[in-house]
């Protein structure tokens, strides 16, 4: 048995002026021989299915469901005009609206929906959110005239999943102070005049792909806890990302590229970091446009992070282009995070010196041991006899003076690479701190390349200079990137 359409007439035609179907349930509540419907203190309590569809004698009706709890699956269905809808401390575990056209829909205090809330194929002028709603939510393929214009205060927390798909807004849409707990979907939805979301929060994944702006669309101090997909979004006019925050990390964004190829197994995943790519530039474009070169700056990082993404699934052949473009990507991820961190960007500059103070006091070290055993020097004039150590090396075993040079700058080499590995990368940086400040104490010279290195009389296959010849070519390129982090509007195209 359910509550359906045709009991709700026979209410109407039994000489019952009220119109409101809360007020149907409640005579059905007071009716002793109706078991099905019971009444706990204020609230109605529906323990079978409800399905009402809607005709001409229906139109222009008022459902009022506050204060009522649906055990069983609710379905209201019809094409007919002039229908209101009131949630207020509405219970259910599964509501339906189909194919309804609609005066106003008002969400008035907690709306608890266990399972599912359906909106779909309806007009709706008016949509009024003024509480929180506890469970999932779909409009789908909705046309309204507006959405929540009026309430522009009010901070709304949605605790479940918020889809808003193919559907058409021909007035202000308003989602100014929502907090959306879980995702998002907003995909292929067309709003033709100003939409916000000011001072939102975004706490998951936000789907605007292939939606369309016809006027603004505001984002301004809006939270986005994951990154957002606008891919193929068009903005007509204005898009509006100041203040967003919108802070993740590489291994966030290749996260959620790969969730989204999970959901859809037709694309590759190059395909969706593509989009993701697509969806960073028209932010990055948007922000440029409005001369905001900083935080354009953070979003071409994101892109920069799909690209790397993107490349990666290819698996490109070694030394193709791809495998370059690939392995320079993530050389500056690492070191300067895309010249948008200059903290990164010092600490890589830190550690190249770190690695060659280390180098210097190792090589010294060694040819200290060398000389007590084989030259009659005093180990206080070694470094002033540097050189004739060299000279007696290459007299006494060059090979041995060859081994030595290969074996230092490929040492140097690995090291540098191993401060690349995030694991081990603190440590390093750490060490790094106490080997540049003893280099400072004992040979302050040696920070910048070619002073004293180039510019003593060295002899041939002297380790210090094959040590700094390394050095200065990875310092000349840590400390460029070091002067273009610190320009950070450098790294914008124009």
């Amino acid at each position: 048995m359910a509550i359906d359409t045709n009991g709700f007439l026979a209410y109407l035609n039994s000489g019952n002026t009220e119109n409101d179907f809360s007020v149907f349930l409640n005579s059905l509540a007071d009716d002793e021989n109706y078991q099905k419907i019971t009444r706990n203190q204020n609230t109605i309590i529906v323990n079978e299915r409800v399905y009402i569809q809607f005709n001409e004698r229906l139109e222009n009706k008022y459902f009022n469901l506050s204060n009522i709890t649906f055990n069983k699956e609710v379905t209201f269905k019809g094409n007919f005009e002039g229908l209101q809808f009131v949630f207020d401390n509405t219970h259910f575990k599964q509501l339906n609206i189909f194919d309804c056209k609609i005066d106003s829909i008002v969400f008035n205090g907690e709306t608890h929906n266990r399972g599912e809330f359906n909106i779909s194929n309806c007009e709706i002028k008016t949509t009024i959110v003024d509480s929180n709603i506890q469970g999932n939510i779909s409009f789908m393929k909705c046309k309204f005239d507006d959405f929540n214009m009026l309430n522009a205060d009010k901070n709304i927390d949605c605790a479940a999943k918020f889809i808003f798909n193919f559907c058409e807004v021909k007035g202000i849409a308003n989602f100014m102070n929502f907090k959306f707990r879980d995702k998002v979907s907003f995909k292929m939805s067309n709003f033709r005049d100003n939409i916000y979301f000011n001072n939102s929060h975004f706490y998951d994944f936000a789907d605007f792909h292939e939606c369309e702006f016809e006027k603004t669309a505001c984002f301004y101090g809006a939270t986005f806890d994951n990154p957002p997909n606008f891919s193929q979004a068009i903005f007509k006019e204005n898009l509006n990302f100041v203040n967003v925050k919108c802070d993740f990390e590489f291994e966030n964004l290749k996260e959620r590229i790969k969730q989204e190829k999970e959901q859809d197994s037709k694309k590759t995943l190059d395909k969706f970091a593509n989009d993701f790519r697509d969806s960073f530039r028209l932010i990055k474009n948007a922000l440029i446009k409005d001369n905001n070169l900083l935080d354009a700056s953070n979003f071409h990082k994101y892109e920069l992070y799909c690209k790397e993404i993107e490349l990666d699934s290819k698996n490109p052949k070694i030394f193709s282009k791809d495998f370059i473009d690939k392995w320079q990507l993530f050389f500056y991820r690492i070191t300067s995070n895309h010249h948008t961190d200059l903290l990164k960007s010092f600490h890589s500059l830190l550690v190249v010196i770190g690695i060659f103070a280390f180098l210097n006091i190792a090589t010294i070290i060694g040819f200290n041991c060398y000389c007590l055993q084989n030259i009659s020097l005093s180990p206080y004039t070694l470094i002033a006899h540097h050189n004739a150590i060299i000279k007696h090396l290459l007299n006494c075993n060059y090979i041995s003076l060859l081994g030595i040079n290969f074996a230092l700058a490929v040492v140097f080499i690995l090291l540098f690479c191993f401060s690349l590995c995030s694991k081990i990368r603190k440590i390093i940086i750490s060490l790094s701190y106490f080997l540049v400040l003893l280099l400072l104490i004992s040979l302050p010279q040696y920070i910048i390349p070619t002073i004293s290195i180039f510019t003593d009389k060295r002899p041939l296959l002297d380790p210090l200079s094959i040590i700094g010849g390394i050095y200065t070519l990875l310092f000349a390129i840590m400390f460029f990137s070091l002067i273009k982090t610190a320009r950070k509007n450098s790294i914008i195209p124009h």
